[in-house]
Parts: structure tokens; sequence; C-alpha cells
């Protein structure tokens, strides 16, 4: 069985696939590292804003949602709230990405769609890292439903690594016309940060505004590794056949 080729190609603005070579990677890095530092520190900025500057009345409104979901609670919503959340752990997204990246080189036989997967959720969990560590946002006041080693909850690192996978609608737009898989991508890819920071708010370990922090950063950080990595050339025909 033949191949197009493995690793990522850059094409050209005359529509010339370039392949991948040593340069093109080191510049990739230096790209990734700069957007790393240019997220942590938006991201810290903001966090320090939330959670000391002058915007009261935001974390006034963060404590009467975190009050009122506690109010709604009960055992058979703490039980959904459980398993919703933990849709995002880190074995999850380990495990997720594992196989998304097996089926992607079944499909192209490249590294071009992993890459943009794997990088994003490597950028996304060295920002929140940073960041949360140091933010130090207090969790909030109420009784919380889960432990957890990480004791600052400024952004949500559950949502912002649901986020993430928006990379998969940004794969399907590459690959397919459809509007139909293209609706269906984007509302998955928008309501699995909206479960996942629900249950996580539910559950007492964020305040809202955490978790809408955590779901910009995981978008955010798709478009970016998206624009640096770049759309892959089209398989050919030669290729297809070859499969």
């Amino acid at each position: 069985m033949t191949t197009e080729y493995a690793l990522p190609r850059r094409v050209d603005g005359d529509g010339t696939a370039r392949a991948t070579d040593r340069g093109l990677l080191v510049r990739w890095s230096a790209e990734v590292v700069g957007a790393y530092v240019a997220l942590t520190l938006v991201w810290t900025l903001l966090g320090l804003v939330v959670k000391d500057g002058p915007v009261g009345w935001l974390r006034a409104f963060d404590d009467r949602v975190a009050t009122s979901m506690v109010a709604r609670r009960t055992p058979g919503w703490d039980d959904v709230a459980f398993y919703v959340a933990h849709g995002a752990d880190t074995w999850v997204k380990i495990g997720a990405t594992a196989l998304l990246a097996v089926v992607f080189w079944f499909l192209w036989r490249r590294w071009h769609e992993v890459l943009v997967l794997a990088v994003s959720l490597i950028l996304e969990a060295s920002v929140f890292i940073t960041v949360t560590t140091l933010v130090k946002r207090p969790r909030p006041a109420v009784p919380q439903l889960e432990a957890s080693p990480v004791s600052s909850s400024f952004p949500s690192g559950h949502t912002a690594a649901a986020a993430v996978y928006a990379a998969l609608a940004v794969i399907v737009f590459w690959h397919s016309r459809s509007r139909l898989w293209r609706a269906v991508a984007v509302a998955l890819s928008a309501l699995a940060p909206v479960l996942i920071g629900t249950a996580r708010v539910y559950q007492g370990m964020h305040h809202i505004s955490d978790v809408v922090a955590g779901a910009v950063l995981g978008f955010v950080t798709v478009a970016v590794v998206a624009v640096i990595v770049g759309r892959p050339p089209p398989v050919s025909r030669r290729a297809r056949r070859a499969r």
C-alpha cells in the first residue's frame, strides 16, 4: 500500500504543496511557543481582574449562580453531572485523542490532522496549568461534589479541554462540503463545553466566569493552531486509489 505522504505539507499561494522539512517544523514550534506565551499572558491578566479587579458585579453574579445550582441539586442530577464532567478527564482525553489519531491515519495516511488536535490539546493544557497556578482564584464557597488536587478555579480546565475538540469541526470543514456534516460538527463542538461547563458549575467546582474563560481559551487555542499548521493539501486521486 502506497501513500501520498506521511508528514504534513503546507500549500503555497499557487496551490503547490511543499513537503514539510525540519525548518518548517522548527517554525511551527516557535509559533506555538509564542502562542503559549501570549495566551498565558492574556488569560493570567484576565484571571487577576476577575479575581481581584473592579468587577464586583461579576463576582456577585458568580456567587448567585453557584448558590442557585446548589439549591437545584438532586441525587439524580448529581450522578448526571458526575458522568458528564468526567467526560473531559485527562485519561478520557488521552484515550479519545489516541483513537482519533488512529482514525485520522486510516483515513488520510498523514499526521496533519493528528497534529492539529494533539497540539491544540497540549497548548491548551500548558496555558491552563500556568494560568491556574498564577491566578489562584478560590473555588466557589459552596459544598463541592468533587475532590481536586488543584485548588485554583480559574479557568475551568475541563471546559477548555472540551472546547478543544472543536478541532474536529475544523477537520470536518477541511474535508467535507456537506452542510449536514458541518452543522453536526459545529453543534457538537458547541454542546460539549456547554454541558461539561454546566456540570462543573453544578458540582461547585467552578464559577460561571471560570467556565466561560475556559471555553474561550479552548476555542482560541484551536483557531491559533489551525492557523499555524495551515490547511492540508487535498489527497490526490492516486493516493485514494492506493488505499
